[in-house]
């Protein structure tokens, strides 16, 4: 029996494989490891370890057809099965690829995962062709599509907005709701509604429970004043307000152009922004543009604000009467009136003109106010590039007196995708106020005398204005 040295073994080996689409590669001692043709990334076969036998079988080709027997009953009918190599990209609407997609063939352990382009390759046997891949990720909606033998599978995965809607803003970023240990409250555009107010502090009454928002005025473009934990300090109460990410004054901001506000209500937001959120943070989130053609949207609204309800006054002789009893006077039965006392003003005398209506000072105090609302945007983008850009005015009139405030909102923000991990824009907002007239001193107002007129020329005071004498008392 002849002995197969090295080389004449490789000779060997070649041509007993290559019919059968195989090659062999030694790695150590006599341990061979046989892999398919044309596959490089298939995983080996099997491993043989030719014995002795095998090694000394004849040199004659009756020998070689033997050691070719030998081989082929060591190869399993599962080693000789061929197999798909399978790729595809993972995208989202816009067209951006995907990173860390999971890609996994149905009911198998056999599976990849997307690079940071969205690309992904497996290799599966040939009968699992007809098989079904299962795509997942985070914040997206799965998808199961069936190969049906084809070897490049491109899936586009839709948002979850479900899922999305569980995530909440915070310090260093966003977390799923079910994972935060905080007190947190969220407030999207949609819950905020079509509501015609001119601060974000307006929009958040009745809106986040555990924060008080009380108004101390009710002058136009009064915003009503924020706790979001109470009292907490005799130097400022007022929240950390964060706007895109940056500490800023929530006044510059027209709330049309606002996407969603959270509020950190417990002591866990000092953790992140320290002593300055000791009184609560809430973060707001200006709308963006997105990738799409041109989107116009223009709101807006007209409204009348009119007083609810006005007081019961006593008319000029009930008026009268009351003043007369307080200096003194005395009531005559038979007229049913009060008699004047002395030490009076001569003016206060005549009765023809103390007991004459002349001026409802509800009337000259209180007035029908008029709101004019008026917002347009325009956005959209590319892949690379997208923008938005607002502008915003109010007119709106005060009931009582004659003020009037005046506002012009403009915002800008685009956004340039330098690369796949780099992205520059900027936001800048410009805000012009601009206030008219004067707040009344109402309760003053309403202990004029009704039988002063606004104006009255015989009182030679400036402008023709009436001087009215009004004692202290009342």
């Amino acid at each position: 029996m002849a002995k197969i040295e090295g080389n004449q073994l490789d000779k060997i080996l070649v041509s007993l494989l290559t019919p059968l689409q195989l090659k062999y590669k030694k790695l150590a001692g006599d341990i061979y490891v046989i892999q398919p043709l044309e596959a490089e990334d298939v995983p080996p076969i099997e491993q043989i370890r030719l014995t002795p036998e095998d090694k000394n079988q004849p040199g004659s080709p009756e020998g070689i057809t033997s050691l070719q027997q030998a081989l082929l009953s060591r190869i399993s009918a599962q080693s000789l099965k061929t197999f798909l190599a399978v790729t595809g990209r993972v995208t989202t609407e816009k067209g951006e690829g995907l990173p860390g997609v999971n890609v996994l063939l149905k009911g198998t352990t056999t599976g990849a995962i997307t690079n940071a382009e969205g690309a992904y390759s497996l290799t599966i046997a040939d009968e699992q062709s007809n098989s079904t891949l299962v795509f997942s990720y985070i914040g997206y909606l799965s998808q199961e599509v069936p190969l049906n033998g084809r070897s490049v599978v491109d899936v586009v995965l839709k948002a979850d907005v479900q899922s999305l809607e569980e995530v909440v803003v915070v310090g260093y970023g966003t977390v799923k709701r079910s994972d935060l240990t905080g007190s947190v409250a969220s407030v999207s555009a949609k819950d905020l509604g079509n509501r015609s107010v001119t601060n974000i502090g307006q929009l958040l009454e009745g809106r986040v429970a555990g924060l008080d928002a009380a108004r101390t005025s009710g002058g136009v473009n009064a915003g009503p004043k924020i706790k979001v934990r109470g009292t907490n300090s005799l130097n400022g109460n007022d929240p950390l307000w964060i706007i895109n990410g940056m500490i800023g004054d929530p006044n510059m901001i027209n709330p049309n152009d606002i996407e969603s506000i959270d509020v950190l209500k417990d002591a866990s937001a000092t953790a992140i922004y320290g002593a300055r959120g000791a009184n609560g943070v809430i973060i707001v989130t200006t709308k963006k543009g997105k990738p799409g053609e041109l989107k116009v949207d223009y709101q807006g609204f007209y409204g009348l604000a009119t007083p609810s309800k006005r007081l019961e006054m006593l008319n000029a002789s009930q008026y009268t009467d009351l003043l007369y009893d307080i200096y003194g006077g005395k009531y005559n039965a038979e007229t049913g009136q009060w008699s004047a006392p002395g030490g009076l003003p001569a003016k206060l005398y005549d009765q023809q003109f103390m007991r004459t209506d002349r001026t409802n000072w509800q009337d000259e105090l209180l007035q029908n106010a008029h709101l004019h609302d008026h917002y347009l945007s325009l956005s959209g983008g590319s892949d690379k590039l997208t923008f938005r850009a607002s502008l915003g005015y109010k007119n709106q009139g005060q009931i009582a007196g004659n003020k009037n405030f005046k506002q012009y909102n403009l915002m800008l923000n685009t956004e340039y995708k330098v690369a796949k991990f780099a992205r520059i824009g900027e936001n800048i907002s410009i805000r012009h106020q601009r206030y008219q007239g004067n707040d009344p001193n109402f309760w003053d107002g309403l202990r004029m005398p009704p039988s002063e007129g606004v104006l009255n020329p015989m009182d030679n005071n400036e402008g023709n204005y009436s001087y009215v004498t009004t004692p202290s008392v009342l």
